[in-house]
């Protein structure tokens, strides 16, 4: 995410650059010649950067207690009140309350449509990190069934 921050910063900075013009420093260019290198410039940049940067990104957290388990909950809450991240979706599966638990996979499901929009149509990836046996199969069954 903080990559992802970086290269938003950027994409932002190559924007307001292409809309304020850059100072040549006292000589002049043509003025076409000067559009042409700019623009050329900016595609580049922005093909490096990435395609996707503005894309959408969404984070399907789950751990078992959200008091003691829920890593980087500061920094997670903070990458999406400057947008960085679109969507931050925890379920905790050991609450105080034993009729709120909940996995991933039902967070996954109540967002599925958008989920699986993503995943068909803007060549998005899917990361997964936790437990491979239980939680990974219960994932990959979930956006199977999705798709």
């Amino acid at each position: 995410m903080s990559h992802r921050q970086s290269l938003l910063k950027v994409k932002k900075q190559i924007e307001a650059e292409a809309e304020q013009g850059i100072w040549r420093g006292g000589f002049s260019i043509d003025e076409e010649e000067e559009m042409n290198n700019n623009n050329a410039a900016q595609e580049e940049t922005k093909h490096t950067i990435m395609d996707s940067s503005g894309a959408k990104t969404l984070l399907f957290f789950g751990c078992r207690w959200e008091d003691h388990d829920f890593l980087f909950q500061k920094e997670l809450k903070h990458f999406v009140a400057n947008k960085t991240l679109t969507a931050l979706h925890t379920a905790f599966s050991r609450p105080q309350n034993p009729t709120e638990k909940r996995y991933v996979q039902h967070d996954m499901q109540t967002n599925g449509k958008e989920l699986v929009h993503m995943i068909l149509n803007n060549n998005t990836s899917v990361y997964l990190c936790g437990d491979g046996n239980a939680m990974g199969k219960d994932v990959q069954d979930c956006l199977a069934t999705l798709i």
